[in-house]
C-alpha cells in the first residue's frame, strides 16, 4: 500500500491517520512486527513540519508511541484542526 506523505497540514492529518492506523499502527496481521519498523515507516511518510516535529525521537520501541502521541496532539483534531476551524468562521 502507498500512502501521500503528511506534512503537517492539519486539514489532512485525519485521512492520512486513518490510512496508516489501518494499514500499519492497528492491522491485527501486523501484531508481531516490531514498533521501530513501524516507527520508521511512519518516519518514512513525513515531511516538513510533521517530520520535524519528531525529529529528535530515536528509533525505539517506546518512542513510537511517543511519536504518535506528538503527531496525534500537534496535527490531530482536537487541538490544530479546532483552531483552524474557529480562524475560518
Amino acid at each position: 500500500m502507498q500512502f501521500k506523505k503528511f506534512t503537517g497540514d492539519p486539514k489532512k492529518w485525519q485521512s492520512f491517520w486513518d490510512s496508516f492506523s489501518s494499514a500499519v499502527h492497528a492491522n491485527k496481521a501486523l501484531k508481531n512486527v516490531d514498533k521501530v519498523d513501524k516507527f520508521n515507516y511512519l518516519k518514512s511518510l513525513l515531511e516538513g513540519a510533521a517530520l520535524s516535529a519528531i525529529t529528535g525521537l530515536a528509533l525505539t520501541d517506546p518512542n513510537y508511541a511517543n511519536a504518535v502521541d506528538i503527531l496525534k496532539e500537534r496535527f490531530g483534531t482536537n487541538s490544530s484542526s479546532s483552531v483552524l476551524t474557529w480562524k475560518l468562521l
